[in-house]
């Protein structure tokens, strides 16, 4: 995905924004009421994660129970999101990208959105 050089400060943004939806760390631009850019880190591919997020016949989750040595369950996430103010790498403020050049955060925000339709914040 290309994204505009206004929208990015460093490198690892400019990666961080490509790599939306795929396993490991991303960054989307979430346009609605309120423009923000938010961390996604996600321990699983999104193949994997549309395979089990889906409810079995039952009503249950299909995700594995992981357990410890003595059996008890151990919890794990599937997907986190925080969202930023500064950028994770060089600490630049993010509002002063997003207010510099608006109708081109609304496009990045708009073309994540499209390739990711299962992703639930983009339905703010």
């Amino acid at each position: 995905m290309t994204i505009d050089s206004s929208l990015y400060c460093c490198v690892w943004l400019k990666n961080a924004l490509a790599e939306v939806g795929d396993k490991g760390f991303g960054v989307m631009a979430v346009s609605g009421e309120r423009r923000l850019f938010y961390l996604e880190a996600k321990p699983f591919d999104s193949a994997i994660d549309r395979k089990y997020s889906t409810r079995d016949a039952s009503g249950r989750s299909r995700w594995p129970l992981l357990t410890d040595d003595e059996g008890l369950e151990v919890p794990y996430t599937t997907s986190m999101i925080i969202p930023l103010k500064h950028c994770p790498a060089c600490g630049m403020q993010l509002k002063d990208l997003i207010e510099g050049n608006p109708d081109a955060f609304d496009a990045l925000a708009e073309r994540q959105r499209i390739a990711n339709p299962d992703f639930s914040l983009f339905q703010m």
